[in-house]
């Protein structure tokens, strides 16, 4: 979990349309207003708002903005749908990416020839 938090988080979907009703409650007109409020650049807030992910210290920061606990607003993943995602091996010969993975093409052993 911790390597998504480093690319971003991002609000869950289904918050998006609250936060945005919670720009206006709190005072904050327009989006800039916010994002100058808490010092981050528009494309920032924008992203924020719309889902995107941005820096976890930045949405941190806007949630509390907005009135809301970031655990709570957080896409982390953990909805029902990703839940049952099979964990694929990278190595697993199942995996078409893998497909003569680890093989030496220097290698001096050689298959039979079969002649029809």
């Amino acid at each position: 979990m911790r390597s998504r938090m480093s690319r971003g988080t991002r609000v869950h979907p289904d918050y998006i349309p609250k936060l945005k009703q919670a720009l206006r409650r709190n005072g904050f007109p327009r989006q800039i207003d916010l994002a100058e409020a808490v010092d981050v650049s528009k494309n920032t807030a924008w992203n924020f708002l719309n889902g995107k992910p941005v820096d976890h210290l930045n949405f941190e920061e806007l949630c509390n903005k907005l009135g809301y606990d970031w655990r709570e607003v957080a896409d982390l993943g953990e909805n029902p749908e990703t839940q049952n995602v099979p964990n694929v091996n990278p190595d697993s010969p199942s995996n078409p990416s893998a497909v003569g993975a680890g093989l030496d093409t220097n290698s001096t052993t050689s298959t039979p020839n079969i002649m029809s």
